[in-house]
C-alpha cells in the first residue's frame, strides 16, 4: 500500500513527544557531525546486509550533490530552533517539525554518500511546508511580512516547478510523476 522506504517515517512516531530542548539540540549537532564523517565504506557495509543493497549503484550522479538542499535544511533548522518560543505560540507541534528537520538533515548527509537516502530525506521535507510559513507568520507584525510571504511562495513554486517537475533527475527521480499534458 505504500513505498517501502516510507517505513522510516516510523521514526516520527518514536520521537514525536520528546521536547527539542538545548540538550537534544546539542546531541543532534553531534550526530550530524558523526554522520558527515562516516566513511562511505562503513555505510556500504552496514546497508549491504539489508534488502536495499541493490541501491548502491544509484548515487547522486551528475544531477547535483544535494549540498544546496542541505544548506537550506540547516538554515531553516537553525532559524526555527532560535525562534522556537515564538513558533510554539503559533504551532504547538514545533518540536515535531524540528525532529523531522533533523531526521531530514541526517538523511541528506547520508545521501551525499549514498543516493539511496535521498528519498528518505525527501519524505521528511514535508515539515518545511509547515515550519517555513510558521516562521514567516511569527513576523506578522513586522514590516516585511508581506514580502516574506510572497518570497516564500515564489521560492517554493519555483523549486517545485523547476527542480521537481522539469528535471526529475535532479530530485533523484524521487517524484516519478509527470504533468497530465506530458503523457
Amino acid at each position: 500500500l505504500m513505498h517501502s522506504s516510507s517505513i522510516v517515517f516510523l521514526l516520527v512516531f518514536l520521537v514525536r513527544k520528546i521536547k527539542f530542548g538545548k540538550k537534544i539540540f546539542a546531541i543532534s549537532i553531534i550526530v550530524d557531525f558523526i554522520v558527515f564523517f562516516i566513511p562511505l565504506e562503513t555505510l556500504t557495509k552496514i546497508f549491504s546486509k539489508t534488502t536495499y543493497g541493490w541501491y548502491f549503484t544509484r548515487t547522486t550522479m551528475n544531477t547535483g550533490s544535494g549540498t544546496a538542499t542541505l544548506i537550506v535544511l540547516i538554515a531553516v533548522f537553525l532559524f526555527a530552533y532560535m525562534k522556537k518560543n515564538q513558533l510554539m505560540e503559533v504551532d504547538t507541534y514545533t518540536d515535531l517539525w524540528l525532529w523531522m528537520l533533523e531526521i531530514s538533515i541526517v538523511a541528506n548527509l547520508m545521501a551525499l554518500k549514498l543516493g539511496m537516502f535521498e528519498r528518505v530525506m525527501r519524505i521528511f521535507l514535508v515539515c518545511l511546508l509547515i515550519i517555513v510559513p510558521d516562521i514567516v507568520y511569527s513576523y506578522r507584525k513586522k514590516v516585511w511580512y508581506i514580502g516574506g510571504c510572497i518570497a516564500s511562495v515564489v521560492i517554493l513554486v519555483m523549486y517545485f516547478y523547476v527542480v521537481v517537475m522539469r528535471s526529475p533527475e535532479a530530485s533523484g527521480n524521487a517524484f516519478p510523476y509527470v504533468f497530465y499534458n506530458n503523457i
